[in-house]
């Protein structure tokens, strides 16, 4: 008797979360993310920017291809 009392217990809990749960994602979708810069960004920032995520990925492509090479 007990133990058919705590599984119902569980079960309502559980539907009463399944229920709500859809809240959260609406939630967010809801929220204004909008973000404004404080400035514009200059051609040498997006330059400089360029070339900091080249130069990143040489590093890490050439240890990747060594290992490519020597398998």
């Amino acid at each position: 008797m007990r133990m058919e009392r705590v599984k119902e217990n569980v079960r309502k809990v559980f539907y009463k979360l399944k229920n709500k749960i859809w809240v959260i994602p609406i939630t967010l979708m809801m929220m204004q993310t909008k973000v404004f810069a404080s400035g514009s960004i200059s051609t040498a920032e997006v330059n400089q920017a360029t070339e900091n995520i080249k130069n990143a990925v040489i590093k890490l492509a050439m240890p990747i291809r060594w290992n490519f090479s020597v398998c």
